[in-house]
């Protein structure tokens, strides 16, 4: 009686490629094959795992781990401006999504995502800010949102919503965002989930003046030319995050209501892993967003969403890891 043993050990912590790839071997009985897929065991795809043994398949899928990108709190950010961004719908609706895992401590008031104007309204203005906040020097950050001034220069209070301390250096956090200006009471409009925690309790200044992104980024005067910026402030640069961050979504026509599991788990999972959002990002909606950075660096700033591609400042690099459970496998199989 003849004996094949066949023994494969991986774990999917290592960089895998960018492309599906089958390993096939025929045996007295049966064959072996390995894929990788984003959510689903399809051998075509990346992300999973595949065993094909004869006819009869036994699948084993692997937990979705978007791309990681390092931000290195000097000289990487990215941004692009009025001219060349596409497709801004009327509303004040927005929802934000992303992977947050702070690199080193300290960075007081740093920009995550802005939307800002080069000052024809009278100095720097920044519309709506997204930042990082670790402004004791303590190595733990919170998430701080503001809403400055609309496009005819008004001025509306902040921040308006927050989170504590709650933010170590080193760990990843999911962070979801989602507004609605047409809900009639404040904690039904804005509401902030860290690792599906609602971060609501936190929450200070008027949610009543939001920024209604289709005027916010129309320029109030030939000069005025708003601008996107994505890891820090487009003045300087200044206030740049040391971070990595992942599977970067974003639309302003969108809202969810967030205290409804349903609509958080479009972006996060039940166990606290990440959610495929689709080549595109649009699984949670339908449609593409605005904006959705994800996937390999080097397609990274392109921006996979409606919205056009950014450009890209300083030297951006991979993460350290990427956000989600890092999963072994080992298969045996023995045939005749």
């Amino acid at each position: 009686m003849k004996h094949v043993a066949l023994l494969i050990a991986l774990t999917l912590s290592i960089a895998l490629p960018a492309k599906a790839q089958e390993t096939s071997g025929s045996f007295t009985e049966g064959s072996i094959r390995i894929g990788y897929d984003d959510r689903t065991c399809d051998a075509s795809l990346e992300g999973s795992l595949r065993y094909n043994s004869g006819g009869d398949a036994v699948e084993v899928c692997s937990p979705y781990r978007p791309k990681a990108i390092h931000f290195d709190g000097v000289n990487d950010w990215l941004s692009i401006d009025h001219d060349n961004l596409s497709g801004i719908a009327d509303s004040n609706k927005y929802t934000i999504s992303f992977w947050l895992r702070p690199a080193t401590g300290g960075c007081d008031f740093c920009r995550i995502f802005s939307i800002s104007d080069n000052g024809a309204l009278g100095g720097l203005t920044e519309r709506f800010v997204l930042v990082m906040d670790d402004a004791d020097a303590n190595n733990i950050y919170d998430i701080e949102v503001y809403s400055n001034k609309d496009q005819t220069g008004n001025t509306y209070s902040g921040p308006i919503a927050g989170s504590n301390e709650i933010l170590d250096v080193g760990s990843w956090y999911h962070v979801l965002i989602s507004y609605d200006g047409t809900q009639g009471s404040d904690p039904a409009r804005l509401r902030l989930y860290i690792n599906d925690s609602d971060q609501q309790a936190w929450s200070a200044g008027a949610l009543t003046a939001m920024v209604d992104f289709a005027s916010d980024f129309s320029p109030s005067t030939g000069t005025d030319d708003p601008f996107v910026t994505i890891g820090g402030f487009y003045d300087g640069p200044w206030q740049l995050i040391p971070a990595d961050l992942a599977d970067f979504w974003f639309n302003p026509a969108t809202a969810f209501d967030l205290t409804n599991v349903t609509n958080r788990r479009k972006f996060i999972d039940a166990a606290g892993g990440p959610v495929y959002l689709g080549a595109d990002g649009s699984l949670p909606t339908g449609t593409a967003p605005l904006l959705f950075l994800s996937g390999p660096l080097s397609g990274w700033p392109a921006n996979k969403g409606t919205g056009g591609g950014f450009i890209s400042n300083g030297t951006l690099s991979n993460g350290a890891s990427p956000p989600g459970a890092s999963t072994s496998y080992e298969w045996r199989f023995w045939g005749q």
